[in-house]
């Protein structure tokens, strides 16, 4: 006897044996998926207290978050009146330090007129 081939021992599989092989695995898998689901039937479940809140437990919280809201506000207000207070003498100091500088661009231009008129005279 002679050596035996490889496509003597293994012959390829008819089309019938290929779907029968993708029927098996599927059954395999849905096996599997009802079990799953039976074993995730005992799973300990929350209760239906801890999944929702009643209407009273939610308007507690919005009122709760409200006064948070509230209370960040007023804050916000009192900042903004404490910047008022430290900006408006600066504004005060601003203007005064623009008429100061307008008097003096003045005068400059007074000045440099009266420097003009002393060069040409000479």
């Amino acid at each position: 006897m002679g050596p035996i081939l490889a496509s003597q021992v293994f012959s390829e599989p008819s089309a019938a044996q290929v779907g029968l092989w993708i029927l098996c695995l599927y059954g395999v898998m849905q096996i599997a998926d009802l079990a799953m689901k039976f074993a995730n039937h005992f799973r300990e479940k929350p209760a239906p207290a801890a999944t929702y809140l009643t209407k009273s437990e939610f308007q507690a919280h919005r009122d709760e978050i409200k006064d948070q809201l509230d209370a960040m506000s007023a804050l916000d207000e009192q900042r903004t009146k404490e910047l008022h207070v430290r900006i408006n003498p600066l504004e005060g100091q601003i203007k005064a330090v623009d008429e100061k500088t307008e008097m003096m661009s003045v005068r400059l231009a007074q000045i440099d007129a009266k420097i003009d008129r002393l060069i040409e005279r000479q």
